[in-house]
C-alpha cells in the first residue's frame, strides 16, 4: 500500500483523501519547500561529526527541561537502547500549569557562535506553520470548523518539541516499535530507516522523498478524534553500514 503524498499548498482541496489516509494508517507525505530542512541537517551533521567535548558542552544533564545533547545509548524505547545520539529542543516561551512548567525552558546549543541555532530556527518555524495547517485540515476532515481542534484541544500556544538525530553507520536497531504520544510528528530524513505498521500488521518502508516530510499522527490526536484518526505504530530499522551517518529531524506538535 503506497503512502499518499499531499501538497502543503492547497492541502484544503484534498480533505477527503487526507481524512481517509489518517483514518486508515495515520501516515502521509507532505510536499513543501524543504530547503530549511536541508540547511538544518547539514549543520546537524557538522555538530555530530565534532568531538565529544563540543557535544558535552550542551549536554541535556544541565537542563531541567530535558534540552540538549544526549549521547549514544542514553535513550531507550520499550526498554531497548536506541542506536542514536541527539539534541532535544523545545519551546522557550509559554506558560503551563503546575509541574509541567518545567518543560518550558532554554534550549542548549554548542559553542559554535550560533551557527547551529541559526540553521535550526527557519526549520522550526516552517514545521510549526505546516503542523498548524495540517491540524486545520484534519479538523475539516472531522466535519468541524477549521479552527475547532485548535480552540478545543491545542490551545493558543501549542507546545512543540524537536530533535536533531544521528544514527551511526551500521548501528541498530535505531528505535523500537512505538506510537508517538503527542499530536502530529513531521519527519525529514536524509536516508531510509523509518518503517510504519498498517492495520493488517504489515510493516512498510517510509523512505525520504525529495521536497517532502513524512507525517504521522500521535495518540493525543487519536483520542481527540474518538479513535477515528489513527496513531501510527512505527520504528527505525538498523542503519546501513554506509560511509555516512543517517540524519533525521523529527518535529513534534503537541497541545498547549
Amino acid at each position: 500500500m503506497p503512502v499518499p503524498v499531499f501538497p502543503l499548498d492547497g492541502l484544503e482541496t484534498h480533505i477527503d483523501a487526507l481524512r481517509t489516509a489518517c483514518h486508515e494508517t495515520g501516515l502521509f507525505y507532505l510536499k513543501l519547500d524543504d530547503a530549511a530542512c536541508e540547511r538544518c541537517a547539514a549543520a546537524a551533521r557538522v555538530f555530530f561529526d565534532s568531538d565529544s567535548a563540543a557535544k558535552e558542552f550542551c549536554s541535556y544533564e544541565a537542563s531541567p527541561a530535558f534540552r540538549g545533547y544526549m549521547r549514544l545509548g542514553v535513550e531507550n524505547t520499550a526498554g531497548v537502547i536506541d542506536a542514536r545520539e541527539q539534541i532535544g529542543l523545545g519551546r522557550e516561551d509559554g506558560t503551563c500549569d503546575g509541574v509541567v512548567q518545567r518543560l518550558v525552558g532554554q534550549n542548549r546549543w554548542p559553542d559554535d557562535g550560533g551557527a547551529l541555532r541559526d540553521a535550526c530556527e527557519p526549520w522550526l518555524a516552517g514545521m510549526s506553520t505546516a503542523a498548524a495547517r495540517v491540524t486545520q485540515c484534519l479538523s475539516l476532515g472531522l466535519g468541524l470548523e477549521a479552527s475547532a481542534l485548535d480552540e478545543r484541544v491545542l490551545g493558543t500556544c501549542p507546545h512543540w518539541q524537536a530533535k536533531l538525530t544521528s544514527y551511526p553507520p551500521g548501528a541498530g536497531p535505531g528505535v523500537g516499535v512505538h506510537s508517538d504520544s503527542g499530536w502530529l510528528t513531521l519527519l525529514w530524513a536524509d536516508q531510509p530507516g523509518l518503517q510504519a505498521q498498517l492495520r493488517t500488521g504489515e510493516w512498510v518502508a517510509v523512505p525520504p522523498i525529495a521536497g517532502a516530510v513524512a507525517v504521522n499522527l500521535g495518540e493525543m490526536l487519536q483520542l481527540a478524534s474518538g479513535g477515528f484518526y489513527r496513531a501510527t505504530p512505527h520504528r527505525v530499522g538498523a542503519s546501513a553500514p554506509s560511509a555516512r551517518r543517517r540524519i533525521s529531524l523529527p518535529f513534534f506538535w503537541n497541545p498547549c
